[in-house]
């Protein structure tokens, strides 16, 4: 019955591909639009070409596994819209499009095209190596100087970044067009009459950029065991859709000893295994062994025995596994477990061995609440296909999710984790919905898994809040990762309106005070989790003044859409756009965590301010999507 009414109580944003893919198919692409804003296109023209921007962003899947939008315009001169790791959903990305100035100018299209390879399509502003790279380069008229528009553009092009050129109206030059565009031609180059036939060539447009590759095989070190049912429902042939899914996800890694190792299992009543991890570290064997796994059938589905195995013979040193190594399993299924609680408890005991998974169920058969207890850390390891023949447009998304967890999780005790010294405070709303509240405590679990907790180290606290301010944990309460996470788990919602103003009181004048662990030479970080905005707006934007200039930094999330994004930004510190971060579904929260990133600053504590001055006092403190902008260029704000 426990097991049943948490199946119940679920709550999990599931990533579905139904017989038809949406455009991209969830595949990685990061898209730089560069528009021409030159005083022959109008500002007129100029929104209808945001317009067509807007319906581009609408058509794809945005996300931190998905697809990624950055902007430029350019004329004379060239100007920064918004990076790729700016936005993490939609509707932030059309809104912000919208609000773009036509600025006029001539036409320097390679300023425009040398602005993206040096700072766009850079790691630290939002590129990933596992992700296809585009740049689409809208113009109305000819360059100021076509030879340079064209050897710029072979630089991009020189790295790896995939080019699409589109010419509106008479005044284009089609050999620049073609130049600038990568080959061929015929699949990269657009041209329309006018501006309101920019809408007809979407579809097309779309189609070809999805099918640009990545231009870099993600490297890092893991050990993945895919598992996969072989009953009798499933068939032969599905069988040999799922081989033919794993084949082409693990085309996106370096296979070996020092990269990813690949397992392969598969499961009806009993577990097989078929490819031990190590046994093939180099691609061309373990092809040659993907294509000899035989479809063996069998009665039921006991998924739990699978994954229990896995746990207790597959990833141990001697069956291959390799010890602080990342333990993933990619689990492929369209039953139902045959023993649901023996199942989940096997499923919580891979967890709590560090096992991390992704579900993909296929068909109608598997319940989602099963699929859902499954996979870690929710929806973004679940994933939907309708038959076996549609995992193939799941591929990039997989590839991506997993390639993201080589790169962006601690696996080991010794590894280097984030900072050395900081007294971080989260101010959770509890005033909402409780689902959303645990989305809220499941970010801070998994935001802390980065952080060197300890009272030498990182402090976390944690304050609660409706209408009045709770004081969970002081930042001295707890020495290690596990205690904090297992007090987490404890904390229960209170109900009431919501005092965001009350509960930054609370946060300066008592979880920031030297009784409650607050250390005076050691920087103040709180993080502000919120769905909605506060009763008393004018309060708050006080309040949150006051923590500032006494030295807090200031971080605020803001989920759903009841919130507001004038109050997230009044209580930020600035600049916003590295303060503050929206979430529209609360079931999303969790994937960005890419989008929250740990970055170097060197601070000490002066006065009541943090002043760049002592490097060997190095801090690791949080921010949104940094913002770059160097040399001449101008970043708008």
């Amino acid at each position: 019955m426990l097991l049943t009414s948490l199946l119940l109580a679920v709550f999990c944003c599931t990533r579905t591909i139904g017989t038809a893919a949406p455009d991209c198919g969830l595949k990685p692409v990061d898209i730089v639009f560069l528009n021409d804003a030159s005083g022959s296109v109008g500002p007129v023209n100029f929104q209808k070409t945001l317009v067509f921007i807007e319906n581009v962003v609408k058509t794809l899947e945005i996300g931190p596994l998905d697809a990624q939008i950055g902007f430029v315009t350019f004329e004379a001169k060239v100007h920064l819209e918004f990076h790729l790791n700016t936005y993490s959903n939609q509707q932030d990305i059309v809104n912000r499009v919208r609000t773009t100035e036509f600025t006029s100018g001539s036409t320097a299209t390679h300023l425009g095209l040398e602005f993206a390879l040096q700072n766009c399509f850079t790691r630290a502003n939002g590129s990933r190596t596992y992700a296809s790279q585009v740049a689409i380069v809208i113009m109305e008229g000819k360059s100021d100087n076509a030879n340079f528009s064209a050897a710029a553009a072979k630089k991009l092009k020189d790295e790896n970044v995939t080019v699409f050129s589109i010419g509106v109206g008479n005044q284009t030059d089609q050999t620049e067009l073609n130049a600038i565009a990568s080959d061929p031609d015929r699949t990269h180059v657009f041209s329309v009459d006018d501006f309101n036939s920019l809408s007809t060539i979407k579809g097309s447009l779309l189609k070809r950029v999805c099918k640009a590759e990545p231009a870099f095989l993600c490297d890092g070190k893991a050990d993945i065991m895919f598992l996969l049912e072989s009953s009798h429902s499933v068939g032969s042939k599905n069988f040999d859709l799922a081989l033919q899914f794993i084949h082409d996800i693990t085309k996106n890694f370096f296979i070996g000893a020092d990269n990813v190792q690949v397992g392969v299992a598969t499961f009806s009543n009993w577990v097989s295994e078929k490819i031990t991890l190590g046994q093939n570290n180099q691609r061309n064997s373990l092809e040659s062994a993907l294509s000899h796994i035989p479809f063996t059938g069998g009665a039921g589905t006991n998924t739990g025995r699978a994954i229990g195995i896995i746990r207790k013979l597959y990833f141990t040193v001697r069956a291959g596994h390799r010890a602080n190594v990342p333990k993933l399993v990619v689990l492929v299924t369209s039953s139902n477990s045959t023993n649901r609680n023996a199942t989940f408890r096997e499923v919580q005991n891979a967890k709590d061995a560090g096992i991390t998974i992704l579900a993909i169920g296929v068909g109608t058969e598997i319940h989602d609440g099963e699929m859902n207890v499954f996979a870690s850390d929710g929806g973004q390891n679940v994933y939907r296909a309708n038959v076996f023949e549609d995992l193939k447009y799941l591929t990039g998304s997989v590839a991506s999710n997993l390639c993201h967890m080589l790169r962006t999780e601690p696996w080991t005790s010794s590894q280097q984790t984030c900072g050395t010294m900081a007294d971080i405070v989260f101010l959770v709303d509890s005033s909402g919905r409780e689902e959303i509240f645990k989305s809220f405590l499941n970010f801070i679990k998994s935001y802390i898994k980065d952080l060197d907790i300890g009272q030498d180290n990182i402090r976390v606290g944690i304050e609660k809040f409706s209408n009045r301010p709770y004081n969970e944990i002081n930042l001295n309460r707890y020495n290690s990762k596990e205690e904090l996470t297992k007090r987490i788990n404890q904390i229960e919602p209170p109900r009431g309106g919501r005092d965001t103003a009350a509960a930054i009181k609370y946060m300066e004048n008592s979880m920031f005070q030297t009784v409650n662990g607050d250390r005076p030479e050691v920087p103040n970080i709180a993080i502000i989790l919120t769905d909605g905005k506060s009763t008393r707006p004018e309060e708050t934007k006080l309040a949150a003044q006051r923590a500032r200039n006494n030295g807090i930094v200031i971080f605020s999330v803001g989920v759903g859409n009841e919130t507001s994004r004038t109050e997230l930004t009044d209580m930020a510190s600035d600049p916003d756009n590295r303060h503050v971060l929206t979430v529209t579904d609360f079931t999303k929260l969790a994937s960005t965590m890419s989008a929250f990133q740990v970055k170097h600053i060197h601070t000490h504590k002066y006065d009541n301010k943090y002043n760049t001055v002592d490097p060997k006092r190095s801090v690791l403190c949080v921010s949104f999507s940094p913002m770059f902008c160097t040399n001449n260029y101008e970043q708008k704000e």
